[in-house]
């Protein structure tokens, strides 16, 4: 059935719209092509619907809530007092926050102190790994508990979930909307291989960013919605600029950028490691850390030979 400017969704369609996770106009238009057309729908019909439905679109909500909801966000700490500065307190509830960077770098390593760190929050709450690289260690995460003198299951409360797909990672967004736990902390370790390797090619470069802005939407919204404090971790490029410098250029461009909240680029020298937030702007945007058995700690002395971590 066509879906235009006149005729209203029949219920058969409106089922698998919503088993996508399509909740509104502003979901629909994202839709990857491939879907659009299994579903016989025309992406410059649903937009003509867009334009026609104005503020109906979007999620309403009270100024109270929003501002209730601003006061009540929480902060995951980080051993590194110099990164804890930089992200003022840490990794913020309500948000969602982007680690990326070269191979090395410490993002994954971040990912895996901020599971243990997530478990004192609160005394409820679980945090959900979604694993699309096999990246996931739980004997480093045990590690990093053992070093912190921690006694109880680590792992009683965190979930894994290997993201094979773009679909699965995107599904896990969806599922959560509706989880019969509370999550405090969703993992998304890295945010675009699944979308690259499976939108290849230079004539799928748009569909495969309408898709990643989709889930990026989802992420978002879900980090206001629920007060979840999101990490997703991302990869770089190597470009070449004026007089031959080479520059790294986040994966998924300003897709990515602009999707999330707090964007942290992250680099290893010689004697540590550096983190540069990117976004917010800061006067002083750069920490340095390191990374050994404990996790991410301080690096207190930065330029000075100390790089005993194999991290």
């Amino acid at each position: 059935m066509a879906f235009n400017g006149t005729e209203e969704i029949h219920e058969e369609l409106a089922l698998k719209l919503k088993e996508l996770g399509v909740n509104t106009l502003l979901d629909a238009v994202a839709l990857p092509e491939s879907l659009l057309k299994e579903l016989k729908l025309n992406r410059e019909d649903v937009s003509k619907i867009m334009k026609r439905a104005g503020m109906n679109l979007f999620d309403l909500s009270r100024g109270s809530e929003v501002f209730l909801r601003a006061t009540n966000s929480k902060t995951i700490p980080l051993g590194s007092k110099s990164l804890n500065e930089l992200l003022d307190g840490g990794v913020r509830t309500g948000l969602v926050t982007d680690f990326f960077g070269a191979s090395n770098t410490g993002k994954t390593q971040i990912c895996f102190h901020l599971c243990v760190n997530a478990q004192f929050l609160e005394k409820e709450g679980a945090v959900v790994y979604v694993d699309s690289s096999g990246v996931f260690r739980p004997d480093r995460i045990k590690e990093i508990s053992q070093h912190m003198n921690i006694k109880e299951d680590i792992f009683k409360r965190i979930m894994v979930f290997k993201a094979r797909n773009m679909m699965e990672q995107m599904e896990v967004t969806r599922r959560l909307k509706n989880a019969p736990f509370s999550v405090r902390l969703l993992i998304i370790d890295t945010l675009t291989d699944n979308f690259i390797f499976e939108y290849q090619g230079e004539e799928r470069i748009v569909e495969r960013q309408n898709s990643l802005a989709r889930h990026l939407h989802d992420l978002c919204s879900l980090a206001v919605r629920e007060n979840i404090a999101i990490v997703v971790t991302n990869t770089v490029r190597t470009k070449i600029g004026d007089g031959k410098s080479y520059y790294e250029v986040e994966a998924g461009g300003n897709v990515v950028s602009q999707g999330v909240h707090v964007r942290v680029h992250l680099f290893r020298g010689a004697y540590g490691w550096r983190a540069e937030l990117v976004q917010p702007p800061m006067v002083k945007p750069n920490a340095h850390f390191m990374i050994d058995s404990g996790g991410i700690v301080d690096n207190g002395g930065y330029g000075k030979s100390q790089d005993k971590s194999m991290y």
